[in-house]
């Protein structure tokens, strides 16, 4: 997946803001939608491997929202005792992941990603809308 670095570094900048607006993020992660990392800051994990996994829940996701009816995925949070992983799909292309603690205030997790997720797709729609 290739974006140029102006796109990578507008990239890197939203999720900077991200992190600085939500206490007890503990990673994020922009990847494509086939797998591949885009941009990231994460506490723990192979970023190649995250990628992947995010693919695979994208696509199950999209199996789940066929049951509510012929719209895509746009959103998916899993809860453990150690926090939440949720992520949102960013146009056709790509994914915004946000891992946090056990301790965020989820609504405030769910209200600033999905601002991040349209200026996102903003911003790589451009040149991963050309990737066929």
């Amino acid at each position: 997946m290739h974006l140029s670095e102006p796109c990578r570094a507008a990239v890197r900048q939203e999720l900077v803001r991200l992190i600085e607006a939500v206490p007890n993020i503990t990673g994020v992660m922009v990847a494509s939608a086939d797998g591949h990392p885009i941009a990231f800051s994460l506490q723990r994990g192979e970023p190649t491997s995250i990628a992947a996994i995010l693919a695979s829940a994208l696509g199950i996701g999209h199996q789940v929202a066929d049951l509510l009816g012929p719209s895509p995925v746009e959103e998916a949070t899993v809860r453990s005792r150690d926090g939440y992983v949720a992520y949102y799909a960013v146009g056709h292309h790509a994914l915004l992941c946000v891992m946090t603690a056990s301790g965020v205030n989820l609504a405030r997790v769910h209200l600033d990603a999905r601002e991040v997720t349209e200026r996102l797709r903003t911003i790589t729609e451009p040149e991963l809308g050309q990737v066929r």
